[in-house]
This record gives structure tokens, C-alpha cells and sequence, in this order.
């Protein structure tokens, strides 16, 4: 037997055991920090942070993703847009956060993109004992 015959023995081994952290074909694990969440028309919904909070520092998550093809703006090919797609994302998430909404525990209207410093404020009274309790901001 060959080396190459028993390391594919070996990957169909880890392949078949449901407790392998082998990606499945065509995918490989990335360090992604956060995913863009879009529309059916393209336009940007959210932005999910996918961070490890299980530590002292946030750490990426190792989540599978396709492997990317083409050119890539990573040495670990984990960011697979172009340079156009790229802008029109940002520039999408530029324009969301802009939008003004009336939050739910304020019932204030503030924007979109102000929202993570009205609930770190609102956390920093819960610590203090100013509130009952941390009210989430849940947006749909």
C-alpha cells in the first residue's frame, strides 16, 4: 500500500465519523469574525457577529466556507470578494446604518447604526443596578 492510498483511507475514515472536524469536500474552515446577512435584492439586512466569546478576548469562530476561487484579498482565502462587490456591500451598510427606527425599550428614535452604543449604555445602567434588568434589542 501506498502513501497515497492510506492517507485516502485515512480521510475516508475521518469522513465517515460523525465526530470529525473534517470539512466535507470543497469547504475548509475559516476564521470568520462576522457574516452579512442579505435581502433576496442584494440589499443588506445585518451584519451577525460570529465571534468566540468563550475566552477573555473575542476570537473568530472556525466556521466552514466554500474555498474560495479566483482572487482572493487573503493569504488564508477566507474574504473571496472582488473589489467591486466589495464596495457595493460596504457602501449598502453604510446607507442601513443611516436609517432611523424607534427603539423598542427607549422608544426613542435613534439610527441603525447607533444601536450597539445605546445598548452598551443601557448595559453600563443594568451593571450599575440603574435598570432591572438588560433589555435586548431584537430587530426583525
Amino acid at each position: 500500500m501506498s502513501i497515497l492510498q492510506a492517507l485516502f483511507g485515512h480521510y475516508r475514515r475521518l469522513e465517515s465519523e460523525s465526530t470529525s472536524d473534517l470539512p466535507r469536500y470543497g469547504f475548509s474552515r475559516e476564521k470568520i469574525s462576522y457574516s452579512i446577512v442579505l435581502s433576496v435584492d442584494g440589499d443588506v439586512v445585518d451584519v451577525v457577529p460570529r465571534l468566540d466569546t468563550s475566552g477573555k478576548t473575542p476570537r473568530p469562530s472556525l466556521i466552514p466556507v466554500p474555498q474560495p476561487c479566483g482572487r482572493t484579498s487573503t493569504l488564508s482565502g477566507a474574504v473571496t470578494l472582488r473589489d467591486d462587490a466589495r464596495k457595493t456591500v460596504l457602501i449598502a451598510y453604510q446607507e442601513r446604518k443611516k436609517d432611523e427606527i424607534m427603539h423598542p425599550f427607549l422608544k426613542e428614535k435613534t439610527t441603525f447604526g447607533l444601536v450597539p452604543f445605546v445598548q452598551a449604555m443601557l448595559m453600563a445602567r443594568w451593571l450599575r443596578n440603574e435598570l432591572d434588568g438588560y433589555p435586548p434589542f431584537l430587530w426583525r
